[in-house]
């Protein structure tokens, strides 16, 4: 199996996994879009009080701007940071490192 394979496996399983915690799926979605509708909102709300501009911004481009961030926000989070450190500390990593594959595979295709 090549590493596109292992790449494709290691995306279903990982796919498989989110779908047993759909709850916690549905609330880390809602409030990854919570955060940017409330910030337009605010900032709408500025807009409008302030004759259609803040700081030379209309209110078009404050949806504009919170619509990209939302998106990089998605596509740039990661937990890696966070599960490393718990490797190193639980010892587990030592055990990944044995693997035919290695561990960072299984973190990219997450």
């Amino acid at each position: 199996m090549g590493l596109g394979g292992v790449y494709r496996q290691q995306m279903k399983t990982s796919f498989a996994a989110m779908l047993q915690y759909r709850a916690a799926l549905v609330i880390w979605l809602i409030s990854q879009v919570l955060d940017p509708v409330i910030y337009l909102v605010v900032w709408s709300t500025v807009t409008a009080a302030s004759g259609g501009e803040a700081g030379g911004y209309t209110r078009g481009d404050f949806a504009a701007y919170f619509l990209v961030l939302m998106l990089v926000n998605n596509t740039t989070y990661s937990w890696i940071m966070h599960e490393y450190e718990y490797r190193v500390r639980e010892g587990t990593l030592s055990a990944a490192l044995l693997r035919p594959v290695h561990p960072i595979h299984a973190d990219i295709a997450d």
